[in-house]
């Protein structure tokens, strides 16, 4: 169960996943995606836990985006996309889920919506991790701020996680709804916030 550089896979039907109602990243391009998985082939695995219910088999952890480009192909007909090597993880509690989440998305070029809402689900989770005496490999939740831990995570400067901090807490509702609707700048937003 500690991190490793060998894990275990197995191949499993599309239709058995779920999605993660901690995944709140909004998932664009499903259809190029596809076109590139037709053309190229799933170029790196799902990451999924076994935790059946109601909605299927597995929830994922990484890849939804990945998953979706998938259904969308055995839905126009290419049954062969139905089957995906999968990258099987133990369960978690929600927060140390929530971070591993964040963490596998690191990658993605996000909204600003995203950015804020990353921010403060990070902060949150670590928040109830450090007062649980929880530890996270490579960082120090009990030492030190825990903006420095979210700027490393988030590969952000502090100052650009205090400024997400401000708009987030600080902006009125009508601008952060013209901020999420990209009308106003996040320079903006943070000048607004003040």
């Amino acid at each position: 169960e500690s991190p490793r550089a060998r894990f275990r896979t197995k191949d499993i039907s599309i239709f058995k996943m779920y999605r993660n109602k901690l995944n709140f990243y909004y998932l664009p391009g499903i259809e190029e995606l596809a076109g590139e998985i037709l053309m190229y082939g799933l170029k790196q695995n799902l990451e999924v836990v076994f935790e059946p219910n109601e909605q299927g088999e597995y929830r994922i952890i990484a890849g939804e985006r990945r998953w979706l480009a998938l259904k969308y192909l055995v839905k126009q007909g290419y049954k062969e996309f139905e089957m995906a090597t999968c990258k099987l993880t133990a369960p978690q509690d929600a927060d140390e889920e929530q971070v591993e989440i964040i963490i596998a998305n690191a990658y993605r070029e996000k909204s600003v919506g995203d950015m804020i809402e990353e921010e403060q689900r990070l902060k949150a989770s670590l928040e109830r991790m450090k007062a649980a005496g929880k530890q996270i490999k490579g960082y120090d939740l009990q030492s030190g701020r825990l903006r420095e831990v979210i700027s490393s995570m988030l590969h952000m400067s502090k100052t650009k996680i205090a400024q997400i901090e401000a708009v987030s807490n600080n902006l009125t509702p009508e601008f952060k709804e013209e901020l999420d609707k990209e009308r106003i700048t996040f320079s903006a937003a943070y000048e607004l916030s003040g």
